[in-house]
Order: C-alpha cells, then sequence, then structure tokens
C-alpha cells in the first residue's frame, strides 16, 4: 500500500564516543512515489527539533568554552614549581573553567587542558606574564613556543 521511512540523526561527542543527542524522524509515502521523497519528507520533519538541538548545542559550547590544552615540552621534575605556577596561572584566567593536569604525551611532557572562551594567543600572552613575573630564575622559564587554535605550548630549553 505505501511505504514509511524512518530517520534519526544522531550528534555524537568525537572525543568522549557519547551522544550528544539523537532526533528521530518519520515519513509516509503513497503508492508509487519515489523513495528519496520519502526520505526528504522524514527529513523535513525533524528540521526544526534538529535546529533547535544543533543552537542549544552550539549556546552550551560558547558558554563552556572549547577544550585547549596547554602543554610543557622538554619538562624535567626540576620544573615541578613552574608547573605547579601555571596551573595556578589557568585557574585565574578570565573565561577558563575545569582546569586540569593530565599526563603528557611523553615523560618529557607535562600537560593541562581546560575550557577556555577566548583567543589562545590571548591566553598564550596571559600564561606568558604571568611566567615573567612568577618565575624568578630565568633558566626555569619556559618561551611560548606554538599557539594553535586549541594548544598553547612553552619550551624549556
Amino acid at each position: 500500500d505505501g511505504e514509511t521511512a524512518t530517520v534519526t540523526v544522531t550528534v555524537k561527542d568525537k572525543t568522549a564516543g557519547s551522544t550528544l543527542f539523537s532526533v528521530p524522524g518519520e515519513a509516509s509515502a503513497a503508492p508509487g512515489s519515489s523513495k528519496s521523497t520519502m526520505y526528504s519528507k522524514a527529513l523535513d520533519s525533524i528540521k526544526s527539533k534538529l535546529h533547535g538541538e544543533l543552537d542549544k548545542l552550539s549556546g552550551r559550547a560558547n558558554a563552556d568554552g572549547r577544550k585547549v590544552t596547554v602543554r610543557l615540552c622538554n619538562y624535567d621534575e626540576e620544573y615541578k614549581k613552574v608547573a605547579n605556577i601555571v596551573k595556578e596561572a589557568l585557574e585565574m584566567v578570565p573565561g577558563a573553567k575545569n582546569v586540569k593536569r593530565n599526563r603528557g604525551t611523553s615523560d618529557d611532557v607535562a600537560e593541562f587542558t581546560l575550557n577556555y572562551v577566548g583567543e589562545a594567543e590571548d591566553l598564550g600572552e596571559f600564561l606568558e606574564k604571568h611566567i615573567k613575573t612568577d618565575v624568578k630564575r630565568r633558566s626555569q622559564r619556559p618561551s611560548l613556543g606554538r599557539v594553535e587554535n586549541t594548544l598553547v605550548e612553552f619550551n624549556f630549553e
């Protein structure tokens, strides 16, 4: 008599693998109509709800900030106090939340992650100023290296 199409759009967090939201839709087609028309109707039936969910997701992302990594390269345990100063500075950054120290990608890397609302360049400059002020010995100060959208990297010489 007629066919029914069920379409579900699922949005997942690529990093965590968790489902952020799922929007189902359904449409029927009259006998003789094409499957593409039926699927198009099913997608049209969820369009407004899908846009609403995406708007909510975007709003939460803007409020919480994006995940940014601050990496200290050529790190050694002798720089432990400097790493603590960097962590304290990160906790003071306007627009920063959820500051965590992670295991680095190797033994000579100290790494922090945070949610940050702002430009990575501003974060790098903020940290660079704090390091110059709070780390008295110049030989203990890392220099600002690579700065990308979600990465601020410092290097110990």
